[in-house]
């Protein structure tokens, strides 16, 4: 789950909950909440933190990033460069993004879901290091590959690369 929205003023903030199919923790909950349902959460924080130098973002995640990944983007400033590669399982699943971001929708139908899913598109997008911020939220294995790329083989800093495995496949 990913905070989306807050409105402190009014007491609200959306959360977008992927739903799993497990009984338990914050999917079981969901899967039977109703908008307006009272929940406790802590928070916010945000674990993106773009150096002053920052020019451009580079965005990768898969649906359950999607909501991180549109949080950053609506606090960019107006003209600021965001690219965004998101891994969901067809066209039928794509979840809305601010308009204002480029996005290549990447669909496990066509691509499969191996650990180097992003690489080509990283590659492609990531162009010149300096000035790049990159953020990643999605599968342990896959975020882990995505940012060894970014540091190992595009020479991006660690400061300039924070990813997040949420989860990991059973596969």
């Amino acid at each position: 789950y990913t905070t989306r929205r807050r409105r402190p003023e009014l007491g609200e903030l959306d959360v977008w909950v992927l739903l799993h199919g497990h009984d338990g923790g914050v999917s079981g909950w969901a899967d039977t909440a109703e908008v307006g349902a009272e929940v406790a959460l802590w928070g916010p924080r945000s674990a993106a933190a773009p150096l002053d130098v920052t020019t451009r973002h580079l965005m990768v995640c898969d649906e359950t990033g999607v909501p991180a990944v549109c949080a950053i983007v609506d606090g960019l400033p107006d003209g600021h460069p965001v690219d965004v590669v998101a891994l969901v399982d067809d066209e039928a699943h794509r979840l809305p993004v601010p308009d204002r971001a480029s996005v290549r929708w990447l669909h496990r139908s066509e691509v499969g879901n191996s650990v180097d899913v992003f690489s080509d598109s990283v590659r492609e997008l990531a162009g010149e290091i300096v000035g790049l911020y990159a953020f990643g939220a999605g599968e342990s294995r896959q975020i882990s590959t995505t940012r060894r790329l970014l540091r190992h083989e595009l020479g991006a800093e660690a400061s300039q690369v924070h990813m997040t495995g949420y989860w990991r496949s059973d596969g």
